[in-house]
């Protein structure tokens, strides 16, 4: 088998060598669809961090079921144009940022994080005038 490639050596020590001095000059690139990926899951995080400061409140004392959070995440998320995911992941990114999965008595959620409740505007006539 050894012999078949003998001829071969130079070209491929040459081609070894190519690539070596190019991945010292040039360093490693991921592929396209790694790029891709990982630009989708950045962009993922950054609407997910835009849900928070829109419709949450940080809070080390606050808790707020798992369903509640998902339901406003994957409504604000849908309305953003975004992909909402799976309940799962969703929960997975938010125990990444910091906040602590937990089970009570009334079901799971989240420590730390609580839904803001919606205001509405108040009118800009008197109603009784």
């Amino acid at each position: 088998m050894t012999d078949k490639l003998k001829d071969e050596w130079p070209g491929i020590l040459a081609w070894m060598i190519e690539g070596a001095l190019e991945w010292q000059t040039e360093g490693l690139t991921a592929p396209q669809a790694v790029r891709d990926a990982t630009g989708a899951y950045l962009e993922a995080e950054d609407a997910l961090a835009a849900w928070i400061d829109d419709k949450c409140k940080r809070d080390p004392a606050a808790w707020e079921q798992s369903t509640s959070l998902f339901a406003s995440w994957a409504s604000w998320a849908e309305k953003a144009g975004e992909h909402p995911g799976t309940m799962r992941r969703f929960a997975q990114t938010l125990e990444s940022r910091g906040f602590l999965a937990q089970r009570k008595m009334h079901g799971r959620g989240f420590l730390g994080l609580q839904i803001v409740p919606e205001t509405k505007p108040e009118a800009w006539y008197d109603r009784d005038a």
